[in-house]
């Protein structure tokens, strides 16, 4: 063989492995069955252990606090105080167990409407009942501070509704004391329709008296005292009856229709305020009807864990690679070896060369 056929080339390595096909096909097999082997002791991933609430909404069909205020709240004061007081409870100083929160994904109002917050731990099947009271804790806290928040808006809107029936039963006395008034108007009016009609029939009949009387003095060269005196007496009294005539006149066709034209705008405003009133008092029974207090919809509950993650196609393959490269060193350091051996027995060969 030539100097030149002793450079190591594709080829000496090609035939190599023909040469050597049993040992290559028997470490790929055992690499292989390594591959099979690591991905089912692969070691599963931890249990998801969740709980979700539901936020409570109040009367208008808000939450009874902002989201992202509840999980501001969840994890810098209840999540920390929980944690806290198990670690002194169970005496040990290091942190071991982490409580997230989640809230709706993605930022569109329909979802952001749901108003649900999850509690999210990872752990193992035998801390999972620690997991349980770690949650518990928690959740009782918040369901504690909305209690006291859907309270106050109870008692908030019984209030305003005790204050709206104190008014609607004001509106109801204004009401009376305005029929009281026009009843009072009406009689007034009928009363100086009276007057009126009488005063008229006087004068109807004391006007004629006079003017006969008149007459008959202009007929006397000398007028007596008794026929003056009646004249006068006439004149006095049609004056009278004329002046008081203008008075009622004045207050049956002016102040009378001008006092019942102002009860009626104010009976038509008490009558306005009265139908605001009861549609307040209906919709703050409609919101304390629908008052919803936050609660657990998903009490603490572990969920099935991912045996193994990945695919078995990638761990055979990644196998497979590496008992490629195994092989391949195994053969070449095996023809070196039997090169080696060759050389001490006087056969100077080139390894990965055909000839023994």
């Amino acid at each position: 063989m030539t100097k030149r056929d002793q450079h190591f080339s594709l080829a000496h390595f090609i035939l190599a492995l023909i040469k050597h096909w049993k040992l290559f096909l028997c470490i790929m097999f055992l690499f292989f069955i390594g591959g099979i082997i690591q991905f089912k002791n692969r070691p599963g991933q931890p249990f998801r252990y969740i709980t979700s609430i539901q936020i409570g909404i109040n009367g208008k069909g808000e939450f009874i606090k902002e989201l992202n205020g509840v999980r501001a709240g969840l994890e810098t004061a209840y999540i920390p105080k929980v944690l806290s007081d198990h670690a002194r409870e169970n005496h040990y100083y290091e942190q071991r167990y982490v409580v997230k929160v989640k809230l709706p994904e993605g930022e569109t109002r329909e979802e952001k409407k749901s108003g649900i917050v999850t509690l999210e731990s990872y752990a193992d099947e035998k801390e999972g009942s620690v997991i349980f009271d770690i949650h518990k804790r928690v959740v009782d806290l918040l369901l504690m501070e909305h209690k006291e928040l859907i309270e106050f808006v109870r008692r908030s809107l019984a209030q305003e509704k005790s204050q709206a029936e104190l008014q609607f039963d004001e509106f109801k006395e204004q009401e009376k004391i305005i029929s009281k008034k026009e009843e009072i108007l009406n009689n007034t009016s009928a009363l100086l329709k009276k007057q009126i009609d009488a005063t008229r029939n006087l004068l109807t009949q004391t006007e004629p008296l006079r003017m006969r009387l008149f007459d008959a003095s202009k007929s006397k060269e000398t007028l007596d005292q008794q026929t003056m005196s009646n004249i006068l007496f006439l004149d006095n009294t049609i004056n009278q009856q004329r002046e008081k005539l203008r008075g009622l006149e004045d207050r049956f066709f002016a102040s009378i229709p001008g006092d019942m034209t102002t009860l009626q705008k104010e009976n038509a405003e008490l009558k306005r305020k009265e139908g605001e009133n009861t549609q307040k008092i209906a919709d703050l029974d409609f919101q304390m009807q629908n008052l919803q207090v936050t609660n657990v919809i998903l009490e603490p509950s572990r969920l099935p864990k991912t045996l193994r993650g990945g695919s078995p196609y990638q761990s055979i393959a990644i196998f497979i690679g590496i008992g490629f490269f195994v092989s391949s060193f195994i053969i070449v350091l095996v023809e070196f070896l039997m090169y080696g051996k060759k050389k001490r027995n006087g056969n100077l060969s080139f390894p990965f060369s055909e000839k023994e």
